[in-house]
């Protein structure tokens, strides 16, 4: 398993109930795969530098986690397919 670093843009227009219930979606699937949530910090609501999706504003979630490839192609399905989700972006870190 590989260090990984995620930060995930979700609507500005969602409550902080919704937002969780999405990044508890992602925790699951990181956790339910035997990997480990290392570290995870809420970045807040943030202006963008375009719009996306006609959203001028999102919210920003940083998270730090342990997992395999087949874990990361899980999430970045997941977050295609729903629409809170605006953006996320995976970086492997330094061993």
């Amino acid at each position: 398993m590989r260090i990984y670093e995620g930060v995930f843009l979700t609507r500005s227009s969602l409550d902080s109930e919704q937002r969780d219930s999405l990044i508890q979606k992602l925790e699951g699937i990181v956790t339910g795969k035997e990997g480990k949530i290392l570290k995870k910090d809420e970045w807040g609501k943030k202006r963008l530098a375009y719009l996306i999706d006609k959203e001028s504003e999102a919210h920003y979630t940083y998270m730090e986690f342990m997992a395999d490839v087949d874990i990361l192609d899980e999430m970045a399905r997941i977050m295609r397919i729903d629409e809170n989700f605006l953006r996320h972006m995976f970086v492997k870190k330094e061993d």
